[in-house]
């Protein structure tokens, strides 16, 4: 009995257990022995599965820190006094909660808070804040509104279990109609996560990433509240709100995650669940699969799109209760679910798969129909809009052009049905364009031409035409968006200054008129298309700006002049150069284009300024000219 007092008092700390050992075996006390081995093996086992813990949590293996938290908690290693027990079994429910086990997280819960019952009742409030989470993540909301109640004490939590705890208490405000309390609980969960960002701040953005994706959680829940205010017009606020690019943006900026661990898509859940609007729920897994898709995660965009279909199934189902028609929100979010399906389907491999899941859903009929057709066909009452099978239709196109499926006829005819369907889609216009550029190289050159794109594109009507459709669908593209700014306007400038600096023959004026309707085309295109594009390709347009065509020239010095006199300030450095070349064309170029430049900044109401800046650059160059010199 005395052994056993002296073993469980804290005088064998820091003392080496191993020659204590080989001291009692040189005095032949083994019951000794027995006991310090005991507690040599019970100490050692401790620290080394509480390291092991805090390692797999810190590197995010929750899989791994719940199991090695499990081990610290046997009955084997755990202290008498339960109160040492409380940082394992506190990052316990934490990986239980990262791993989306929830239920688990409130047994867990209970269950260690009762064994602790007969000694103190502070283990139930320190685990308090894990289960208030888990109770609003479930949608508890009996469960979670007496757990709030039971909270005491809370100056006591660290900042991340204040928020846990405010957290929840906001989100019970909002199912209880709290409107005035949901404000104060937002006020207090914030200034928790400060807290916390204002030290992980000086560390790293690693270290403040958590704080800042909990500030936005709240920002939704925010929205959301300011939404239900609005009385009347409630569901069109909230749809208002659903709908925002900033409540869209936000996801890209998070992990996607299927098991719980983020923040976001958990405060979404939960709004979805205290609305009862499960459309919420579904066009969020929506997006976390598709994000999750491009970024490669497999296993967690096909978990999603399966939560995704659940939901709007619920939806559906719903609606058809309600009515015995179907939204349009919902239906379109259908179709987007489906092609996300063939688009994750192709993504690892299974091409057929996934080019037969949305040529099932694309109506044969809609290939031979005219405009006028088409606008009857929708307009007769079809469950998908235009932006939806339009969609579908590009998507498995494009499929079928990289598998070399259909000829070039059924191709191009499935292309421009797409822009019947969809005429503004910046997309749908890059692609064709592609597509055409693309058969420029297919088509083979007539017999005895130089091999160079110019002479045979020059000798082919049929690569006229593929040329012309290309540069305008380029074009177009442009205009509508600049997605594919960097890979359509560089080839767009290629094609039109290669194809007209080709020299025309009496025998072949087919070239002639070809290059007069391209530079008709680009002509038109330099009004159209932003200053601030044009921008990007400053040098290839400079390069070509003395060319062999003199329409081309006259196009090549609007363009610049355009660019100048938005941006005299940018753009006067790159174009500056042009006055000073020993080549007399381009000097005289220069001139003009900054004439002309000039000249239209006097038309604009704040233009005086940077026409100075402009009139005096030429003094400015020579003066750098000089000092280099």
């Amino acid at each position: 009995k005395e052994v056993s007092k002296f073993l469980k008092s804290q005088f064998l700390d820091g003392i080496d257990l191993q020659l204590t050992q080989n001291m009692l075996g040189q005095l032949s006390d083994f019951d000794t022995m027995i006991f310090v081995a005991q507690k040599s093996h019970k100490s050692d086992m401790t620290r080394i599965l509480a390291e092991d813990a805090a390692e797999r949590e810190m590197y995010e293996d929750w899989e791994g820190s719940f199991q090695a938290y499990e081990r610290l908690l046997d009955s084997r290693l755990s202290n008498e006094d339960e109160g040492g027990n409380i940082p394992a079994q506190k990052g316990l429910l934490r990986s239980l909660l990262k791993l989306g086990r929830l239920d688990s997280v409130l047994n867990q819960a209970y269950g260690m808070s009762t064994q602790g019952l007969s000694e103190t009742t502070d283990i139930c409030n320190e685990l308090l804040p894990s289960a208030v989470e888990a109770a609003w993540r479930l949608g508890k909301w009996s469960v979670l509104d007496k757990l709030v109640n039971e909270s005491s004490g809370e100056t006591a939590f660290d900042a991340d279990a204040r928020y846990q705890l405010e957290f929840g208490r906001t989100l019970r405000n909002l199912h209880s109609g709290s409107t005035a309390d949901v404000v104060t609980s937002l006020t207090a969960a914030r200034d928790s996560v400060m807290s916390s960002l204002s030290g992980a701040a000086r560390v790293s953005y690693t270290q403040s990433y958590p704080c800042l994706v909990q500030l936005h959680a709240l920002r939704e829940v925010e929205e959301f509240s300011l939404s239900l205010e609005t009385g009347e017009k409630r569901d069109q606020s909230l749809d208002h709100v659903v709908s925002s690019s900033e409540w869209r943006d936000r996801l890209s900026i998070t992990i996607p995650d299927a098991t719980g661990s983020n923040a976001i898509i958990n405060s979404r859940l939960a709004i979805s669940r205290l609305m009862d609007d499960p459309s919420i729920e579904g066009g969020m897994w929506l997006d976390v699969g598709k994000l999750s898709r491009k970024g490669r995660l497999y296993q967690v965009a096909e978990h999603s799109l399966a939560q995704a279909d659940v939901s709007l199934s619920k939806c559906l189902m719903k609606e058809m209760k309600s009515s015995t028609t179907v939204s349009a929100l919902t239906s379109e979010s259908m179709g987007k679910l489906k092609l996300q399906f063939a688009k994750l389907k192709h993504s690892i491999g299974e091409s057929t798969t996934a080019l037969k899941i949305i040529e099932d859903e694309i109506p044969t009929k809609i290939f031979q129909m005219n405009d006028s057709e088409l606008q009857s066909f929708f307009a007769s009452g079809t469950s998908e809009s235009e932006e939806v099978i339009g969609r579908r239709i590009l998507q498995a196109t494009e499929w079928i052009v990289c598998g070399g499926l259909r000829g070039a006829a059924e191709i191009k005819n499935r292309y421009q049905t797409v822009l019947k369907l969809v005429p503004s889609w910046e997309r749908a216009h890059f692609h064709f364009a592609k597509y055409l550029d693309s058969r420029l190289s297919e088509v083979g050159p007539p017999q005895g031409a130089e091999n160079n794109i110019g002479s045979t594109i020059a000798s082919n009507k049929l690569r006229h035409e593929y040329l012309i459709d290309s540069i305008t669908h380029y074009g177009v593209a442009l205009t509508l968006g600049e997605k594919h700014v960097y890979q359509a306007l560089p080839r767009m400038l290629a094609m039109w200054l290669e194809f007209t600096s080709q020299t025309c023959s009496a025998s072949d004026p087919e070239v002639y008129e070809s290059q007069d309707q391209m530079n008709k085309i680009i002509n038109s295109f330099a009004s159209k298309i932003p200053e601030h594009v044009f921008y990007t390709a400053l040098p290839q347009l400079i390069s070509c700006v003395v060319h062999e065509n003199e329409e081309t020239s006259k196009n090549v010095a609007l363009i610049l002049r355009n660019v100048l006199a938005r941006y005299p300030g940018q753009a006067m450095w790159s174009c500056g150069w042009l006055r000073f070349s020993k080549n007399d064309m381009k000097k005289k170029a220069g001139d003009e284009i900054f004439a002309s430049a000039i000249k239209k900044l006097r038309r604009t109401p704040n233009g005086k300024i940077m026409e100075g800046v402009l009139s005096t650059s030429k003094s400015i160059f020579t003066f750098f000219i000089n000092l280099a010199e």
